[in-house]
């Protein structure tokens, strides 16, 4: 009857360890088994693919401090965007391509008399008066 290597439940460093001193165990006792070149081969897969795994854990917890980092940057980017143009002493919309207002700065707010949260999502068109202008 052949032993299945079954994968280890724990499937943290420890856990993998455990398995692979298991399985060692396990090729000292068939040392005298036709198993024994399987069981040896089987124990270098493993071994190998722990290797690879612990690499790669320790490449994503790089990556992972890296993006970190970089979210921490972009938000205090936008923080400082949103304070420049909040405080900015000219009034300023952004509309998108059909003209709808998207963000009004503080300035535009006054300017138009009309609170920001009401700006947003109107057509610009409706705050500008087209008045004939005569000629001389």
């Amino acid at each position: 009857m052949k032993n299945i290597i079954l994968p280890p439940k724990d499937v943290s460093q420890n856990g993998f360890r455990a398995k692979i001193e298991e399985i060692q165990e396990r090729l000292m006792k068939a040392q005298n088994d036709s198993e024994a070149d399987l069981l040896a081969e089987a124990m270098e897969s493993l071994q190998t693919s722990f290797e690879e795994l612990c690499v790669a854990e320790e490449e994503m917890c790089i990556q992972n401090e890296e993006l970190i980092a970089v979210n921490q940057k972009l938000h205090a980017e936008h923080r400082r965007y949103l304070e420049l143009f909040d405080l900015a002493p000219d009034g300023y919309l952004v509309t998108d391509l059909d003209g709808t207002i998207q963000e009004a700065n503080l300035a535009a707010a006054t300017l138009l008399n009309i609170h920001r949260e009401f700006l947003v999502g109107k057509p610009v068109l409706i705050f500008i008066t087209l008045t004939p202008r005569l000629r001389d």
